[in-house]
């Protein structure tokens, strides 16, 4: 950011969270005095899998947006058309006050919401992403629709269509 606060954000394995689960977006803030990094701290500690973050500042505010099970329910042979139909979108914004993300959660359906995008603009997110009809994470087949939610730092907008196609999305 703008006043010096550096922050790391990645998917990271939860060891003690069972197959299926074991995934969480996680952040390490870095620490001028003493030269390193702080323990990785779970963005939203929920226990479902966590995939994907994408992270964006506007120089004040940190932005986070990742795709985010829905259940923790998994066995070890769960299928990836079972983790896909789980998948949905969260947001969040660090608040440096109390050191923590504030999470909204984008979406609630039971198909595939993958590749979030965050773009902030002074203090707010515009958040993008994919979804897929049929829960193909690959996007070859069904529809995938280009959805975007202006995110306000507590709560999000109207989810907006941008575009459906009948091939796979990319950029």
């Amino acid at each position: 950011t703008d006043n010096g606060i550096r922050m790391l954000v990645w998917t990271s394995d939860i060891p003690e969270r069972a197959t299926g689960n074991h995934t969480a977006v996680v952040y390490s803030l870095y620490d001028e005095e003493s030269s390193s990094w702080s323990e990785p701290t779970i963005i939203d500690d929920d226990g479902t899998a966590d995939f994907c973050p994408n992270v964006a500042t506007d120089g004040t505010s940190i932005f986070v947006a990742w795709m985010d099970s829905n259940t923790d329910e998994f066995e070890e042979n769960v299928t990836i058309g079972e983790l896909a139909s789980s998948c949905e979108i969260n947001v969040a914004i660090y608040d440096f006050v109390n050191r923590q993300f504030n999470v909204v959660t984008l979406t609630n359906n039971t198909t595939v919401d993958f590749n979030p995008v965050v773009y902030p603009n002074n203090g707010h997110a515009y958040v993008a992403w994919i979804n897929n009809s049929e829960n193909d994470i690959l996007a070859l087949n069904g529809t995938n629709t280009v959805f975007y939610s202006e995110f306000s730092g507590s709560s999000c907008g109207s989810v907006v269509t941008i575009s459906a196609y009948e091939q796979p999305v990319s950029g």
